[in-house]
């Protein structure tokens, strides 16, 4: 996004959270102008039509419907999308699981200024597939989904979980190697990945190393050990991880 101000708009059914956001904006966030409110699904959908916003604020639940139903009913938009939830677990961990950003209420200044940052940085779109995808999960209520969006150096790209072997972090990237004998970089850490994969099968080995356990074909012994994962790489195992990856595997010492 260019240097010019950022045009938002706040769709939110409670007037005192649309007040609040819009003075911690102002005060918090020059870069960003507040070009109208709504407090509705349908009055939202009209703002968005009308005014073509560069970044939307926009509340999961409202009394007429959900910020996922608003999105749907505007189909495309260029607009990047920042959610807002009180307490919804399982929202979270979807709207995580698909790179998108969101706000937690009572909103945090730091965690704000964070969004705003990461809009002006990046270019992914809420599509259809992810808001079908949203949608899927939330209605399952599954606190992990079977596809994971990974944010990489050629847009957003859509995966099964199952079919990471493992994942390698290298600073602010990760590495996802794949059963396909392909690979993505993404640009979130490994420890982002860590909280977002299902701890049965993803278990953190070193701190390079996200491995799915259901890949390791042998564990070599060693201080730590080595893992040697079905593409045939090693991944050794830290020594402060060694019991747990043992427990993870079902290994019991000989007696």
């Amino acid at each position: 996004m260019s240097s010019q101000k950022i045009s938002a708009v706040i769709i939110d059914d409670e007037q005192s959270s649309r007040e609040i956001l819009q003075s911690m904006l102002e005060k918090h966030c020059p870069d960003i102008k507040v070009i109208g409110e709504a407090d509705s699904v349908s009055a939202g959908k009209s703002l968005i039509v009308s005014m073509n916003p560069q970044v939307i604020f926009l509340d999961i639940e409202m009394p007429s419907g959900s910020g996922f139903d608003l999105l749907k009913e505007i189909g495309a938009t260029a607009a990047e999308i920042i959610f807002i939830t009180a307490h919804n677990h399982y929202a979270i961990n979807a709207i995580k699981n698909y790179a998108l950003d969101y706000l937690l209420k009572p909103i945090d200044v730091q965690e704000l200024t964070t969004a705003v940052s990461r809009v002006k940085d990046k270019d992914i779109r809420v599509t259809h597939k992810i808001l079908d995808l949203l949608r899927e999960q939330l209605a399952s209520r599954k606190q992990y989904p079977e596809q994971l969006a990974i944010p990489s150096l050629n847009g957003l790209e859509i995966i099964t979980i199952h079919s990471i072997l493992y994942c390698e972090g290298d600073r602010n990237y990760t590495t996802f190697y794949l059963n396909d004998d392909s690979k993505i970089i993404s640009s979130k850490t490994l420890k982002d990945y860590e909280r977002m994969l299902p701890q049965d099968t993803f278990i953190r080995v070193h701190q390079k190393y996200l491995v799915n356990i259901k890949y390791v074909k042998r564990y070599l012994k060693g201080r730590g050990g080595v893992l040697v994962m079905s593409n045939a790489k090693n991944i050794d195992v830290a020594h402060s991880k060694k019991a747990e990856v043992l427990e993870a595997l079902n290994y019991s010492s000989p007696a």
